[in-house]
């Protein structure tokens, strides 16, 4: 093991270190290539500025988790410092940190947009079990995938995903492809197998995962440093405290979001998506609360309700101003029919990724590559027309995006076809021949996974400790008022017409 701590300068969080562990970790194929992977695909044909990439904000989702375990474990480091100095404490931080590091691990080029390719109907990208069959070593990563399925504990999705591309290159960096970092310093630092790690690391990402029974006896004594905790039984502790702490990775205020938010606002030179992150991470705090039984969760101080309302609302309004510009959405669109046409094109098209080393250089840079090239070479089809619209010389006619959230799915097909009809007929009326009309869709979920945390207030009179209130309560939160009234929903979703012109 030769692998150092170091420090990243990080425009946002300013000093992030690194322990040898992530420092291993970031020195992998795995993760460097993230550096050529944008956070945010095409926008910055849309704000110049937002070159970020998926690598400077996992960094950063990685160090906001550091903070949120210092602060729902603020009691211990007042009451017992050595406690939290324990190698159980320590495992706890070092699978929940380094889920937070690898929580975007599985993003491919331009992210979510390339998901909604199609080849002849079918996924650009091969199945997971393909995949898994071809990174693992000795069919390790094959056994893992069909154990977890068949004991019902992971679903794979219709079409693959991003989140269960990054569940197999977890088990892959830990399972001796770099032996000489990630998995001899895991296994000299945490005297734990690596297996086991990656194990844990992943049940943190996908909840629905068991961990191992390292973490069990690990969660066990940290839990007893949880008030409350006694009403919850001892056999039941381990999968509630992987289940509350996962809810920071991937839930409605979590430090993905958390980061994401004030990071995209900074380099789009926008003021969407700006929120208070010290006085949300501060005000965190594990509790058990009555929910159906006595549950472990993540609670929140009443004091910084608040800046989660104005947190939930930047979220939102990023999501509504930004992400969803008219051109930054025409361009998805059209990426999935140019990357569609470069694969199909002999000779110039870019290839589905299914061994571990096309798939570690699929990235922006590559992609982008491919397409400019094979618009370049074919001047009488829709990828030259592709290759305009990236020169910025012409753009389809944007026509509208009507809010369908509150549609049902049965009925948006048919909405979809009424609203197409309607812009065909208005652009013969303003004599546009032979006009098509196209569409796209986009949605964000702003309440996801547990919905909002309890929250804390202390009992002014007795001076007792923060007793658990529903998050839902009208006098807590404002944003169960704007979901009811509709001026703020759980979720979004546009239908995005468009034309060319």
């Amino acid at each position: 093991m030769n692998v150092r701590p170091r420090i990243v300068r990080d425009p946002i969080h300013e000093d992030i270190p690194l322990g040898p562990i992530q420092a291993a970790i970031v020195d992998t194929p795995i993760f460097q290539r993230l550096r050529y992977i944008k956070q945010n695909g095409l926008l910055h044909f849309v704000f110049p500025g937002a070159v970020h990439t998926r690598f400077s904000h996992s960094l950063g989702t990685f160090h906001l988790a550091g903070r949120a375990f210092n602060s729902l474990f603020e009691n211990v480091s007042r009451s017992d410092p050595a406690a939290l100095a324990s190698k159980e404490f320590q495992y706890i931080r070092q699978v929940f940190e380094t889920a937070a590091l690898l929580h975007d691990c599985g993003h491919s080029a331009f992210s979510h947009s390339i998901e909604h390719v199609r080849i002849d109907g079918k996924p650009f990208f091969p199945s997971v079990p393909e995949l898994a069959s071809e990174w693992g070593s000795d069919n390790g990563l094959s056994r893992w995938l069909s154990g977890r399925i068949e004991a019902g504990e992971l679903e794979l999705a219709p079409y693959p995903s991003h989140e269960e591309f990054g569940l197999l290159l977890i088990g892959v960096l830990f399972d001796g492809h770099y032996a000489e970092k990630v998995t001899d310093t895991s296994a000299a630092l945490l005297a734990v197998d690596p297996i086991d790690f990656a194990d844990d690391i992943r049940s943190m990402i996908a909840r629905s995962l068991t961990p191992s029974e390292v973490f069990k006896r690990c969660a066990v004594q940290v839990s007893n440093y949880i008030p409350g905790i006694e009403a919850v039984p001892e056999r039941e502790q381990p999968k509630q405290l992987q289940r509350a702490l996962s809810t920071l990775i991937s839930g409605t205020v979590d430090v993905d979001r958390l980061d994401y938010l004030n990071r995209d606002s900074r380099f789009t030179g926008t003021l969407y998506g700006l929120c208070d992150v010290g006085v949300i991470i501060n005000a965190l705090e594990l509790c058990v609360g009555e929910a159906g039984g006595p549950v472990l969760s993540v609670g929140l101080r009443k004091r910084a309700c608040q800046a989660v309302d104005d947190f939930l609302w930047s979220r939102y309004q990023l999501f509504n101003q930004v992400l969803n510009h008219k051109t930054n959405v025409v361009l998805n669109a059209l990426l999935a029919d140019a990357l569609k046409a470069a694969v199909e094109k002999p000779g110039l098209g870019i290839g589905r990724p299914l061994a571990l080393e096309d798939f570690i250089s699929f990235t922006d840079e590559y992609v982008m590559s491919s397409v400019i090239d094979a618009s370049l070479r074919d001047k009488h089809s829709s990828r030259r027309a592709y290759h305009q619209t990236l020169d910025g010389i012409e753009l389809p006619r944007y026509l509208g995006r009507p809010d369908i959230t509150e549609v049902d799915h049965a009925e948006r097909e048919t909405l979809t076809d009424s609203r197409t009809q309607q812009f065909v007929e208005r652009l013969r009326q303003a004599g546009v021949p032979d006009p098509k009309v196209r569409h796209w869709s986009t949605e964000s979920t702003l309440l996801k996974g547990t919905g909002l945390p309890f929250v804390l207030e202390r009992d002014k009179i007795g001076g007792a400790d923060y007793p658990p209130a529903p998050a839902s309560d009208p006098d807590t939160y404002q944003i169960p008022h704007w979901c009811e009234s509709g001026r703020l929903p759980a979720s979004s979703t546009y239908l995005h017409f468009f034309t060319d012109r």
